[in-house]
């Protein structure tokens, strides 16, 4: 990471206002499980009585343009263009590499981060800021690539690979997965309905399943 791009991440808290310079000990030591780079934090923690308001109309609103998408998606099976509206639907930054952002869902506002990528995560990465309840990683690739998916023992992540090759013989593959980022967002559970997902786990070896967002 370039000097400049740590200084703008460490100096942006989730509410989008610069931190408390004179944080306790305990909060600097807590690990953390957020993405490396967050383009726009999408939803901030309640810290008015009317924020939990804002939170919902917020999800509501992604979850509007989420179902577009799905509806401008039927039947296309090339990815060309997908993974820049489906930043664009979750309020990310569509020209980064890997674009964030994160979310409280659900009664329990439980917080969570998506990202979207063309590549591979490192879930070590996430370990530089604050720390989210759940992390989802979303693979679309055109062409096959390796698999570079680094687990990390500290952190909970899930990563959803879709290869275009893969994808061809599924019925509106990127309606698919826009609606199971629209579901996920109730649920706090992403559920792959392609059938032709490759998972990575963080940790490696899950010993459960993530908490959802309505438990």
């Amino acid at each position: 990471m370039k000097k400049n791009e740590a200084e703008l991440v460490d100096n942006i808290h989730a509410d989008g206002h610069p931190p408390n310079k004179l944080k306790t000990q305990n909060m600097k030591k807590q690990k953390s499980h957020s993405p490396e780079l967050i383009s726009r934090p999408l939803v901030t923690r309640a810290s008015q009585e009317n924020d939990a308001a804002k939170i919902q109309k917020i999800i509501e609103l992604t979850k509007e343009k989420l179902n577009s998408l799905a509806e401008s998606y039927k039947l296309v099976k090339e990815p060309k263009g997908f993974i820049f509206d489906l930043k664009t639907a979750l309020g990310m930054n569509p020209k980064s590499a890997s674009s964030y952002a994160v979310f409280e869902i659900g009664e329990n506002q439980m917080r969570v981060s998506i990202r979207v990528s063309n590549h591979h995560a490192n879930a070590g990465k996430y370990l530089e800021h604050d720390a989210n309840d759940f992390n989802l990683s979303i693979m679309v690739s055109k062409r096959y690539r390796k698999n570079t998916f680094q687990a990390n023992p500290d952190v909970v992540l899930e990563e959803y690979v879709y290869m275009g090759r893969q994808l061809e013989a599924v019925e509106s593959p990127f309606s698919q997965i826009a609606l199971s980022l629209a579901k996920f967002l109730d649920t706090g559970e992403y559920v792959d309905t392609t059938g032709v997902a490759k998972v990575n786990f963080s940790p490696e070896y899950p010993s459960r399943r993530h908490p959802t967002a309505n438990s």
